[in-house]
C-alpha cells in the first residue's frame, strides 16, 4: 500500500531525501510530494553530496492517527531533527529542522548564507527578549510531592534544563529560618561555560506570607555567586545585548521595600496577577504590553484541549502587535485534585497514539508547533511563524524531547533575525533596475496600491542596508506606515533569498481623488440574533446580610436592598452585576459576572471578587428558576476576634479549626492539610482552633499523625503561634490548641509540660484553668486543651492541664457529652466512617451538633464538631473533605466541606425573620480538613456566625 509523503525541509540547505532507489530533491522552504511505501528506510543527506553523518530514521507513516504526528530517532550528531505529521488518512508530512546547539541557541545558532559551510553566527544583540521565543519550566524545582506536588522530573536538574534549552524559570521560595528555601527543596545556579552569552528569565514568587521576604531575596542576591552584577534590575524589556550572561529579574512578590530604586529596581513587576484567569489577562511593563495566560485551576483531564487552545493562542501574532511592544508569557502547566495531577496534564495517560487515553498538553503543543512552522512556508502566512513569548511547562522533556527544539526554531522564522550580506551601493538607475528583477509580484502590488492611493515614494541616494523586516499590511488607501506620522519613514520593500534589503523612502501625501475601484467595499453587519435560552428570565432574591443598604444594579436595572430583607426581582439568565453602597457608589464596588445556571447539583457556588472588595457574594438555588444572592461583609480574617466583647465565653463563640493541623505530608491518606497552609496562613484564614498530634522521638516533641511524621517540632509551633499573638494582627485574638499522643511514651505529659514552659512565649502565654473562660481573659493567649495525661508533673493536676475531657469514645457515631466545670461539652468525633457514601450522613451528623437546643438557654454548652472522616480505601481525608468528580454537573460525589458551606448558607438565609433568629445562634469549636476547600469559602461564613443571632444581655453581649 503506497502513500503521499510531502517532505518540508525546514533548513537551510537543499537536502536529498532517498528510500531505496528512489531520489527526491527537497529545496529549502519548499514542499515536494511523493508516494512512498507504508514502511520505509529513509536517508536524507545534503544535496550533490552526502553529507558525513547523514540523518537516518526507519519510521512506519501509520501510527499517528490519534494523536497526529511523531518525532523519529536520529543520532544524536544528526545536524537534522525529524517529525512526522499526519495531513491526512493516507498522506503524511515529513518535517526537517536545524538541529540547533540547545546549550546555546541564543548566542550560536543561525548559519551564515554565503555558503554551505557549518559557520554559525550569533543572535543580534539588538533583539528584544520580548521578540523571542523562550522554553521555561513551571515550578521549576518542584522534583518532589508526587502527584500533585511534582512538576519536573527529578532527572532534570537545573544543568540539565539549562543545557535543554531552558531559559525561563519558575523559582518559588519560602521564608525558613531567615533562609530561602524552594518549595522542595534549595538549589543554585550552575556555571555554564557555554552560557556565557546566554541569559535567564528568573520568576521569582512567593509561595508563603513572610514581612521580611523581599529583604531576604534581595540580599540573597546580592551575596550570592556572581553577586549584583549577574543580575538586570532594569523594570523594562531589554535588548539581548543588554543581558548577555546576565539573569532578568521577573519579581512576582513584594511592593519595593528594601530595594534601592523600589519597584523600579525590581526587575519585570507585574502590576496585576489574578488567580487562574481562564481568558488570560494584560498588564504593562514600561511601554510593552504583556499578554498573560496562567489559568492553572482545571477542572479536570477532559479540559485539556481547551487549556492548550488557550494556552498557545496567545502566543499567535496579533495586528496591534506592530505597533505596541508585546510580550506573550504563557503556562501549558495545570493541575487540579484529584482528575488532573501535573504529570496526566502534561503528558496525558493511556495510549493515545493508538487512541485510547488521552493526549496531554505537551504533545498537543508539539502538534501546534509543527503546524505553524508548516503553514509558514507560503508568503501569505510567513506572520504565523511570528510566535513569541516566553513559555512554562511541566515535564518539559516529554514527549520525547520533542518540544523545546520546536519552541527554539520559531526564533529563526518568519525572518525575525538577520542574515548577513554585504552592503550594495547602487545609483538610482541600478537600483531600480535591481528592484524590478528582484521584487515578487506582491511587492510590486503594494508599491503599485500605495502610488494610486496617494502616496509619492523617491529613493534616497539608493542606498541598501541590513535591517529587521516589517511586515505592514495596507489597504487601498493612504495609511500611516510604521510609528508616528512623520515625513520620513523607513519600510521594508522586498527581500530575495537570503538577501534582506531595506530602503530609506520619503513619503508624502499627495490630495488626488480615489478611484472608484479603490475604494473599500464594507456593509454592515445585521445585529447579531442570539438564541432563545438567552432570553429566559429567572428568579433572583438579594439577601443583604450586611449593617447598609446596597444597590444591587446590572445594566440599567436598579434594586434596593434593605439590610436583613430578602428582595427578589426577576433577570436574565446571563448577567454582569455590581453592587455599591446606597445612595452613593462605593469606591471599590463589588462586581461579579455569574451564571445562574450551574448550581443545579451542589446548590451554591462563590462568587468571584477582588480582595479589597467589602463583601463576599454567595449564589443559592432554592428552585429551578429560583436563586439567591447571599451578601455577607468582609471580615477581617486575621483579627475578627477583635470586636467581639471581653465579656463573652469562648463557648458561645463560632471558631474555625484544623483537624490534624499538621499532617501536611502523607498523602492520600495522612495528609490532612494542604502544603501550602502552614500556620501562619491558618491564623490569617481565621483558624483559631489547634489540633496538634505529638509524638515523643528521643525526648522530643515532634508533629506525627499516627505513625507518619510531620517533620515538624513542637518549639516550631510555638514559635509560629507566638508570633502570630505577639504580632499587631493577632494581639486580641485567641488560640485553642488540642494537644493528642500519638505514641505510648511514659514521659509525654511532663515533655509538654517542659516544652511549653522553655519555649517561645514560655509560661505566660497560656491558660491553664480546668474552665471556660471569657474571651477578654485569654486574648494574646493559648487555651490548652488536653487529650493526654492524668495530671502528673503539671502544678496543679488535672485542674492544670487546662480544658480537660473525663471521656472520649473512638469513633462514637452518634457523638457523646462530657462537663468542663459547669459546662456541658457536645460533641461530636465519628471519623471511621465506611466509604464515602456516607459522606451525606457524616456531615448531617456534625453540624447538627451546632444546632442549639433549648436546653443551651439553662445549662452552658459548648459544640465541638469534628467534620474530618476518612477509611481505607473507600475515603481518604481529601475524598471526604473535597468530594471527587464534577459534582456540580451532577457527576461525582460532592464532598463534607462544600455540604457544610451550603447548611451555612441556608442558616443564615433562614434567620432574617424575628421567628428565627434562633437559627443563627450557631455556637461551638469546628475541625476540618483542607480547609481552604472550597475556593477559601467555608471559613468566612463560620466567621460570620459570631457576629448573628445575638441579643443585647445574653452570652456576655
Amino acid at each position: 500500500m503506497r502513500q503521499h509523503l510531502t517532505v518540508l525541509n525546514l533548513t537551510d540547505d537543499a537536502l536529498v531525501f532517498s528510500y531505496g532507489s528512489n531520489v527526491l530533491l527537497a529545496l529549502p522552504s519548499k514542499p515536494t510530494t511523493t508516494t512512498v511505501p507504508k514502511s520505509i528506510l529513509a536517508e536524507i543527506h545534503l544535496g550533490g553530496e552526502k553529507h558525513l553523518k547523514p540523518a537516518t530514521a526507519r519510521f512506519q507513516l501509520a501510527g499517528t492517527k490519534a494523536v497526529g504526528w511523531k518525532a523519529l530517532s536520529t543520532s544524536e550528531d544528526s545536524p537534522w531533527r525529524l517529525y512526522l505529521r499526519r495531513l491526512a488518512p493516507r498522506h503524511h508530512e515529513l518535517v526537517v529542522i536545524p538541529r540547533r546547539s540547545l546549550p546555546s541557541f541564543l548566542s550560536v545558532g543561525l548559519k551564515a548564507h554565503a555558503d554551505s559551510s557549518e559557520r554559525l553566527q550569533p543572535v543580534p544583540d539588538t533583539v528584544p527578549i520580548s521578540s523571542l521565543l523562550l522554553p521555561g519550566t513551571h515550578d521549576t524545582m518542584a522534583f518532589y510531592g508526587w502527584p500533585f506536588s511534582q512538576c519536573q522530573s527529578i532527572s532534570t536538574p537545573l544543568d540539565v534544563q539549562f543545557r535543554s534549552g531552558i531559559r525561563v524559570l519558575d523559582i518559588r521560595l519560602t521564608d525558613v529560618n531567615g533562609k530561602l528555601l524552594a518549595y522542595h527543596g534549595a538549589a543554585r545556579l550552575p556555571h555554564l561555560p557555554e552560557g556565557s552569552r546566554e541569559t535567564i528569565i528568573m520568576s521569582i514568587k512567593q509561595e508563603a506570607p513572610s514581612s521580611v521576604f523581599s529583604h531576604l531575596v534581595h540580599d540573597e542576591i546580592y551575596a550570592g555567586a556572581g553577586g549584583r552584577d549577574m543580575w538586570f534590575f532594569e523594570s523594562r524589556i531589554p535588548t539581548l545585548g543588554e543581558v548577555r550572561g546576565k539573569v532578568v529579574l521577573f519579581s512576582r512578590f513584594g511592593n519595593g521595600d528594601g530595594w534601592e530604586n523600589g519597584l523600579k529596581g525590581m526587575g519585570i513587576h507585574p502590576t496585576y496577577w489574578p488567580d487562574s484567569e481562564k481568558r488570560g489577562f494584560k498588564w504593562m511593563c514600561n511601554d510593552t504590553v504583556v499578554r498573560t495566560n496562567d489559568w492553572y485551576h482545571i477542572p479536570s483531564f477532559l479540559s485539556i484541549p481547551e487549556k492548550t487552545s488557550l494556552a498557545t493562542g496567545v502566543l499567535e501574532p496579533r495586528p496591534s502587535d506592530r505597533d505596541i511592544p508585546a510580550l506573550p508569557i504563557t503556562y501549558f502547566s495545570a493541575s487540579s485534585f484529584p482528575l488532573a495531577a501535573p504529570q496526566t496534564v502534561a503528558q496525558g495517560f493511556g495510549w493515545p497514539k493508538w487512541g485510547f487515553g488521552v493526549e496531554g498538553v505537551n504533545s498537543r503543543v508539539t502538534k501546534w508547533a509543527l503546524e505553524r512552522l508548516s503553514k509558514g512556508t507560503t508568503e501569505n502566512d510567513k506572520d504565523s511563524l511570528r510566535i513569541r513569548g516566553w513559555t512554562f511547562m511541566d515535564y518539559y522533556e516529554e514527549p520525547q524531547n520533542s518540544l523545546v527544539p520546536l519552541l527554539v526554531e520559531f526564533n529563526f522564522r518568519a525572518l525575525n533575525l538577520l542574515k548577513p550580506h554585504q552592503f550594495v551601493v547602487l545609483n538610482d538607475q541600478r537600483l531600480g533596475d535591481f528592484l524590478r528583477q528582484v521584487l515578487d509580484a506582491n511587492t510590486r502590488q503594494l508599491i503599485s496600491t500605495l502610488a494610486r492611493s496617494g502616496l509619492e515614494l523617491n529613493v534616497w541616494d539608493g542606498e541598501i542596508m541590513l535591517a529587521v523586516v516589517m511586515l505592514v499590511r495596507f489597504g487601498t488607501v493612504g495609511y500611516a506606515l510604521y510609528g508616528e506620522a512623520m515625513p520620513l519613514c523607513t519600510i521594508m520593500l522586498a527581500y530575495v533569498e537570503y538577501v534582506v534589503i531595506k530602503l530609506k523612502v520619503r513619503v508624502q501625501r499627495r490630495e488626488i481623488p480615489f478611484e472608484a475601484a479603490y475604494r473599500p467595499r464594507w456593509r454592515p453587519k445585521p445585529p447579531r440574533r442570539y438564541a432563545c435560552s438567552a432570553r429566559v428570565m429567572l428568579h433572583l432574591t438579594v439577601l443583604n446580610l450586611t449593617d447598609d443598604a446596597l444597590v444591587f444594579s446590572y445594566g440599567s436595572n436598579v434594586l434596593l436592598a434593605l439590610p436583613s430583607k430578602p428582595t427578589t426581582t426577576t433577570v436574565p439568565k446571563s448577567i454582569l452585576a455590581e453592587i455599591h453602597l446606597g445612595g452613593e457608589k462605593h469606591l471599590k464596588p463589588a462586581t461579579a459576572r455569574f451564571q445562574l445556571a450551574g448550581t443545579k447539583a451542589v446548590g451554591w457556588k462563590a462568587l468571584s471578587t477582588s480582595e479589597d472588595s467589602p463583601w463576599r457574594l454567595y449564589l443559592r438555588r432554592l428552585a429551578p428558576r429560583h436563586h439567591e444572592l447571599v451578601v455577607i461583609p468582609r471580615r477581617s480574617l486575621p483579627s475578627f476576634l477583635s470586636p467581639v466583647p471581653d465579656t463573652v465565653p469562648i463557648s458561645s463563640l463560632l471558631l474555625p479549626g484544623t483537624h490534624d493541623t499538621m499532617a501536611f505530608y502523607g498523602w492520600p491518606f495522612s495528609q490532612c492539610q494542604s502544603i501550602s497552609t502552614p500556620l501562619d496562613v491558618q491564623f490569617r484564614s481565621g483558624i483559631r482552633v489547634l489540633d496538634i498530634r505529638l509524638t515523643d522521638v528521643n525526648g522530643k516533641l515532634l508533629a506525627y499523625h499516627g505513625a507518619y511524621p510531620q517533620k515538624t517540632p513542637f518549639q516550631d509551633i510555638l514559635i509560629s503561634v507566638h508570633d502570630f499573638l505577639t504580632s499587631p494582627e493577632g494581639s486580641r485574638e485567641t488560640i485553642i490548641m488540642s494537644i493528642k499522643q500519638e505514641a505510648p511514651s511514659s514521659v509525654f505529659s511532663h515533655l509538654v509540660h517542659d516544652e511549653i514552659y522553655a519555649g517561645a512565649g514560655g509560661r505566660d502565654m497560656w491558660f491553664f484553668e480546668s474552665r471556660i473562660p471569657t474571651l477578654g481573659e485569654v486574648r494574646g493567649k493559648v487555651v490548652l486543651f488536653s487529650r493526654f495525661g492524668n495530671g502528673d508533673g503539671w502544678e496543679n493536676g488535672l485542674k492544670g492541664m487546662g480544658i480537660h475531657p473525663t471521656y472520649w469514645p473512638d469513633s462514637e457515631k452518634r457523638g457523646f457529652k462530657w462537663m468542663c466545670n459547669d459546662t456541658v461539652v457536645r460533641t461530636n468525633d465519628w471519623y471511621h466512617i465506611p466509604s464515602f457514601l456516607s459522606i451525606p450522613e457524616k456531615t448531617s451528623l456534625a453540624t447538627g451538633v451546632l444546632e442549639p437546643r433549648p436546653s443551651d438557654r439553662d445549662i452552658p454548652a459548648l459544640p465541638i464538631t469534628y467534620f474530618s472522616a476518612s477509611s481505607f480505601p473507600l475515603a481518604a481525608p481529601q475524598t471526604v473533605a473535597q468530594g471527587f468528580g464534577w459534582p456540580k454537573w451532577g457527576f461525582g460525589v460532592e464532598g463534607v466541606n462544600s455540604r457544610v458551606t451550603k447548611w451555612a448558607l441556608e442558616r443564615l438565609s433562614k434567620g432574617t425573620t424575628e421567628n428565627d433568629k434562633d437559627s443563627l445562634r450557631i455556637r461551638g469549636w469546628t475541625f476540618m480538613d483542607y480547609y481552604e476547600e472550597p475556593k477559601n469559602s467555608l471559613v468566612p461564613l463560620l466567621v460570620e456566625f459570631n457576629f448573628r443571632g445575638r441579643r443585647d444581655g445574653e452570652e456576655g453581649w
